[in-house]
């Protein structure tokens, strides 16, 4: 073996002998400290995976000192063998010291303790300890110096990926992040991988002929480092923050209810009717729906279904010797995105399934394996790649069963997920079709529901609820002593209205949680069975007309409380996509503009968040009477790796409505005249909250660890408030935000030192944080230009406040600003501000037009230029050749062209004085080889051609990819683009625009392509061509400017094409 190859094995075997050492010490200390393990090893086992991996290091040994003997081993391999005589000896002590204690009958049991303390003592244990620390801590050096160097000119590439393999174990070990068994797999693949080489070495052709196994890449499997890297990799782009919060959320069934679902409807002593629900789950039947009223539990009873084991048994039936999977998802109207989309669904039952069964990963998602491999990243996952996924996934494993839950198809959001129900419905159909697939749904009764659902078995759960209801309602208002006072006074009347509640209740179980809440009040006052008789008959049977009476009943001195109460939920919820805190709520309650600005940046009290949550859920109690609630175990925006050390009250006290039919109800006609009624004329709910999040980040209680993740997520909730209140009263308070920005640069100092730059670090001018925060949350932007280089645009070197508010929106801000300071207040080192303004933080924000004409107004110019390329200039490269983070599979244009205001903008710009011939890199094919060429040519061009592929070619050319994205775009909007084309068309000309073209004899090499906006992690994306005009068809290669012989037409014919 050479020398390279030799020193990895070695090493390997090193590694691999610490391994199950360290495992052994650790069991002796526990053994020796608590007189047992904290899993069950068995020792003879680890006697003999030491003994076994002591041989092989020693006959490593032996190969070292063969080649000591031919003189051929150099002071590096002498260093090596030297540490691993030092492992072996302790290997060998170790497989000693183990055969003793197993071959001793009383270790097996309770003198197991009495063995280890009679053979080792609590020194030699350290002494043992503090030899595999120090073996371990010199491996990692040899790796890192001398063994890479090596194998620098090594024949293969392969050994250069083995030693990653062993830096990565050796760390993994130091950090006690892997067990033995994964070190062990991982080691195993590289002594396998070596053999494979030194074979392909040892075959080379007498003849002389070059071995092809020195001059290519030998066929090497993954080690499976890369491939579990490569399988974590895609797992986290299935994964969302959201994944399980709906799930959580939901209670379980009351205690011996729901358990009907399993009985024969036949033989029901209620006539109940209902298909079969067992016999859905052992026979071929694929889809089962439930639906029933709002309210009814339909949810609950999804929950119920997943969690049974009486499921799983039933399912075997079915699924005989394959193995079964399971998979639930509930859809959730008021929560992030990816729980009310048809995307968010499939890359939730993905990521359920592949997760435990991981080796089905590189055939479901082949093409994004194989890149990761390559260390290749991608974008995000789209849908329709998401769903070519799971139906390979369930085409391809017909050895494996799958069982699907899907709840609230109701509450999914065409307008988010930019598909129709029909899709979804369609979705489930398909799924269904697959003989290994079973799936029951569940929606409200909805005439698209009922219509794609009319041939399944189906339960309407409203319908069969009754004796679920009887027992709920006895046993809550038995559990009151009062009401077992008047069961024995008079039981007839007293079970008389448990009966009543359960005939008015309809089947829907959430009528009767509230009123059981409302009766249980009556028998802490002290109601008599007439009293609660007629508080009964007072409680309409319709939720939204229940709700009233509610509200109606609230204490008059509390009702503008309940007002501010439940409009601080609405909105702390559907602005933030569900993330308000209890602590949150409380600050939105208390807290002026006075407490705001004066509160210090410091931690909050420990004790103190407690007494807040508990008062403002006591508040919540008595002013809203359950309409909202205080939910724990959800998680907020201090959840993630850093809640670790955040307070639990802190990150998972949540706000949440009772029910979806509560916020249906505060969009009501009788909710808004309430709320106007009872509400103070100064109270602005959506103000409030901005000051809560204001005060969230002022007393951030340190989590130790990732400090700057936790408070960009924060300043990411502030955004959101701040634009929800921008946008409904262009009003956003500076003296906030200055209290804002002095928040967030305190907390950034603090992390300072383990998130700057060496750059920054260096340089003279402090840093503003919000360079750093739009590198988390900012959109990324990149120039991807097909056939050349990647370019990421340069950050701003000197952001501010002033940059940050026109990046997210907030016009009344700039306006003020400037009013305040004057015109000069634009002018700024870096990325000019009106940049910033045509740059725009995320998808979210639109760019604001307004903002644009304010900075032009006050003396902005198109013309500014930074790092060599003009603001118009930059306008232009980002419009045809700029992707981000979210829309990296489309160039930005085609997914932005259902808005005009880029037209506006460029109007804007022209006449404010920009250069109406600034010449624009443009991209064609050649007609023989579908070869990509390269030229300059003016806005006039590029709009003719931007004009050209709208009126002919936009809706043939769709790929998959981005046909989910378009395909509800109706012909009228791309005649209103074209209108608006026409217009700068038009302003071109007026301003000295003419038509040219310039022909590259090259491919660009190099063209400097600089914009404004920040940048994200640039070692984190990785570079995929953007899409492009795909001339594969002759009708469509007629359509593009070129000509049959492979030239460009001449403009003049270009302009009769259009």
């Amino acid at each position: 073996m050479d020398a390279a190859g030799l020193a990895i094995t070695v090493t390997g075997c090193v590694l691999k002998l610490v391994a199950f050492s360290t495992d052994f010490v650790t069991n002796v200390k526990q053994v020796y400290h608590q007189g047992a393990t904290d899993r069950n090893t068995d020792l003879g086992i680890v006697a003999n995976s030491i003994r076994d991996a002591t041989k092989a290091l020693e006959t490593q040994l032996d190969e070292f000192s063969n080649q000591d003997q031919e003189g051929s081993t150099d002071p590096v391999q002498r260093d090596i063998r030297a540490l691993a005589t030092r492992a072996a000896a302790i290997g060998n002590e170790l497989a000693s010291l183990l055969k003793r204690v197993h071959a001793d009958p009383r270790s097996k049991r309770k003198a197991l303790k009495a063995a280890i303390r009679g053979m080792w003592d609590a020194e030699e244990i350290e002494r043992v300890e503090k030899q595999l620390d120090g073996i371990r801590n010199e491996i990692q050096l040899r790796i890192l110096i001398d063994i890479r160097q090596m194998i620098r000119g090594s024949h293969s590439d392969e050994y250069q990926r083995m030693v990653l393999t062993l830096e990565r174990t050796s760390n993994n070990l130091t950090e006690a992040k892997e067990d033995s068994r994964n070190t062990v797999e991982l080691l195993n693949q590289i002594h396998s991988s070596i053999k494979n080489i030194q074979q392909s070495i040892n075959t080379t052709p007498v003849s002389g002929e070059p071995n092809p196994g020195l001059t290519t890449k030998v066929s090497y499997k993954p080690d499976i480092g890369y491939q579990i890297e490569a399988e974590k990799s895609i797992l986290r782009w299935l994964w969302y923050p959201s994944i399980h919060d709906r799930e959580e959320s939901i209670e379980k069934a009351h205690y011996r209810t729901l358990n009907w679902i399993y009985e024969d409807p036949k033989a029901d002593d209620q006539s109940r009717t209902w298909d079969n629900f067992a016999n859905f789950l052992t026979s071929e039947t694929s889809m089962y729906w439930i639906t029933g009223k709002p309210g009814s539990g339909k949810s609950t009873l999804i929950k119920f279904i997943s969690e049974q084991l009486r499921t799983e048994e039933l399912l075997q039936q079915w699924a005989g010797n394959r193995e079964l999977l399971s998979a639930p998802f509930y859809f959730f109207y008021k929560g992030a995105d990816e729980q009310k989309t048809e995307l968010g669904l499939l890359r939730s039952l993905l990521h359920l399934i592949l997760s435990r069964k991981r080796e089905l990963i590189p055939v479901v998602f082949n093409e994004r394996f194989i890149a990761s491999l390559d260390g290749i990243g991608h974008a995000k996952i789209t849908l329709p790649e998401a769903k070519r996924a799971l139906r390979i996934l369930f085409r391809d494993n017909p050895h494996l069963c799958f069982f699907l839950t899907i709840d609230g198809l109701d509450e999914f959001d065409p307008e988010v997920s930019l598909t129709h129900v029909t899709s979804l419905i369609e979705l489930t159909e398909t799924l269904s079709n697959f003989k290994n697939v079973k799936i029951v749904v569940s929606s409200r009764q909805l005439p698209e529901f009922e219509l794609g659902f009319e041939a399944c078995p189906r339960l309407r759960i409203h319908e069969l609820t009754k004796q679920d209801i009887r027992h709920y309602a006895t046993e809550r208002l038995e559990s009151h002593r009062y009401m077992n006072t008047l069961l024995k006074r008079d039981p007839a009347n007293s079970r008389a209205l448990i009966e009543s509640v359960i005939s008015m209740s309809a089947g829907v179980f959430l009528w009767v949680r509230i009123v059981t809440q409302s009766l249980l009040q009556g028998l802490t006052n002290r109601d008599t069975i007439r009293d609660l008789q007629q508080r009964l008959e007072g409680l309409p049977t319709d939720l939204h007309d229940l709700y009233k009476v509610m509200l109606e009943r609230v204490d008059q001195r509390y009702r503008s409380q309940t007002c501010e109460l439940l409009q601080l939920a609405y909105y702390g919820i559907m602005d933030d996509s569900d993330q308000l805190s209890a602590l949150g709520l409380w600050f939105a309650e208390r807290a002026d503009s006075n407490m705001t600005i004066l509160a210090e940046t410091k931690p909050i009290d420990h004790e103190l968040v407690d007494d807040r949550i508990d008062e403002i859920e006591s508040r919540l109690k008595s002013r809203c009477l359950g309409l909202v609630e205080i939910q724990n175990g959800l998680k907020s925006v201090y959840d993630g790796s850093a809640s670790g050390g955040v307070d639990e009250n802190l990150t998972q006290a949540m706000v949440v409505f009772l029910h979806r039919t509560v916020t249906d109800f505060l969009r009501g006609s009788f909710w808004e005249e309430f709320s106007k009624m009872h509400s103070r004329p100064e109270f602005n709910p959506r103000e409030s909250l901005l000051r809560s999040t204001i005060l969230l980040i002022k007393t951030y209680r340190s989590c130790g660890r990732d400090d700057w993740s936790v408070i960009s997520r924060l300043i990411a909730g502030m955004t959101r408030r701040a634009q929800a209140l921008e946008r409904e009263s262009k009003s956003v308070s500076p003296e906030l935000l200055k209290e804002f920005d002095s928040a967030v640069a305190i907390h950034f100092a603090k992390c300072s030192d383990n998130l700057i730059d060496a750059r920054d670090r260096a340089g003279t001018m402090t840093v503003h944080w919000s360079k750093y925060f739009f590198r988390e949350y900012g959109r990324l932007y990149e120039i991807s230009m097909p056939g050349l280089p990647y370019k990421y645009p340069p950050e701003d070197t000197q952001p501010s406040l002033l940059s940050f508010a026109i990046k997210i929106g907030l016009e009344s801000y700039v306006t003020g600003q400037i009013k305040m300071h004057g015109p000069g207040i634009i002018a700024k080192q870096g990325v000019p501000l009106l940049g910033h303004a045509l740059c725009p933080s995320n998808d979210e924000v639109e760019t604001s037009i307004n903002i644009v004409k304010i900075l032009l107004d006050n003396g902005s110019d198109p013309q500014q230029t930074f790092e060599g390329t003009s603001v118009w200039g930059w306008f232009w490269y980002m419009l045809f050749y700029g992707s981000t983070n979210c829309t990296r599979c489309c160039p930005r244009w085609v997914l932005e062209a259902t808005e005009t205001d880029m037209f506006h903008l460029m109007r804007l710009m022209l006449t404010a004085g920009a250069e109406p011939n600034i010449i624009i890199p443009w991209m064609y094919f050649s007609n023989k080889n579908i070869e990509r060429r390269w030229s300059y040519c003016t806005p006039l061009v590029a709009l003719a051609r931007l004009r050209e592929f709208l009126l002919y070619d936009y809706i043939a050319n769709q790929d998959d990819h981005i046909l989910w994205h378009e395909e509800r775009r109706r012909r009228q909007d791309l005649d209103e683009l074209v209108s608006e084309i026409e217009k700068v068309i038009g302003v071109l000309k007026e301003r000295g625009g003419v038509r040219k073209e310039e022909m590259e004899s090259k491919e660009f090499a190099d063209v400097q392509l600089f914009v404004t906006a920040p940048c994200g992690a640039r070692d984190y994306w990785q570079n995929k061509p953007i899409y492009y005009l795909r001339a594969t068809e002759k009708r469509r290669m007629r359509k593009l400017p070129i000509t049959h012989s492979g030239h460009l037409r001449s403009l003049d014919e270009q302009e009769e094409c259009v």
